[in-house]
């Protein structure tokens, strides 16, 4: 593994040290809360791209929900608009106004190559979780409502993740977003799956001037 990989691994205690601002990457991190359609609100992850402070994120933890708050790094809440939604691709961009740290950049991730799960745990704040890019599919699937078919440009990830974090960038060894994760394999333990780039970059281009709706729960 590269020192630079490493370091984003090992965020949480920041005891790397390399040309990689891992300050700047821990910050365009967030964590993702939406209330309104269950008694409990539903956790997600989020992570900032671009210069224009959009966080990108999936669709299927902010459906429905009335209030959606986002927490940045230092532990401070903002509401969130929605400014992109999308149940088909399973991908949502929110806003907050004007972000108080800088975007990530968008790259291709590189089959065989590993990278690195940007995620948050409560009580650790922000960590990195290991991953190997295996390959890039086209997934054929239901949306977020069960309601269509839908094709979305994916990647395969030799990664272990858990409940909540969804919507997790993935980057590589120079902090780049790669892609965003969405949901993890019920029949194959370790393998997570993640929206690529084109994705990403397919719906920051598409993202209006206004608040959209964020469809129903899902």
């Amino acid at each position: 593994m590269s020192a630079a990989l490493l370091a984003v691994v090992v965020l949480a205690t920041s005891c790397a040290r390399d040309d990689l601002d891992t300050r700047a990457v821990r910050a365009a991190v967030v964590t993702i809360e939406a209330e309104g359609c269950s008694l409990v609100a539903s956790r997600g992850v989020g992570v900032v791209v671009g210069d224009q402070g959009m966080i990108v994120t999936v669709a299927h933890t902010i459906a429905g929900a009335t209030r959606i708050t986002v927490v940045d790094d230092q532990g401070l809440d903002h509401r969130a608009t929605v400014r992109w939604f999308d149940p088909e691709a399973d991908m949502a961009i929110l806003k907050i106004g004007d972000f108080p740290a800088p975007g990530l950049q968008l790259a291709r991730a590189r089959q065989g190559r590993r990278a690195v799960i940007l995620t948050t745990r409560t009580g650790f704040g922000t960590i990195g979780v290991s991953a190997t890019v295996e390959k890039f599919i086209t997934v054929t699937i239901e949306d977020i409502y069960r309601d269509k078919i839908a094709t979305r440009s994916a990647m395969e990830l030799h990664a272990q993740i858990r409940k909540g974090d969804s919507g997790a960038g993935v980057v590589d060894d120079a902090g780049r977003v790669v892609g965003i994760v969405y949901a993890n394999s019920r029949q194959r333990p370790g393998v997570a799956f993640a929206l690529d780039d084109t994705e990403i970059r397919r719906a920051v281009e598409s993202v209006g001037s206004g608040p959209v709706a964020n469809g129903r729960c899902a």
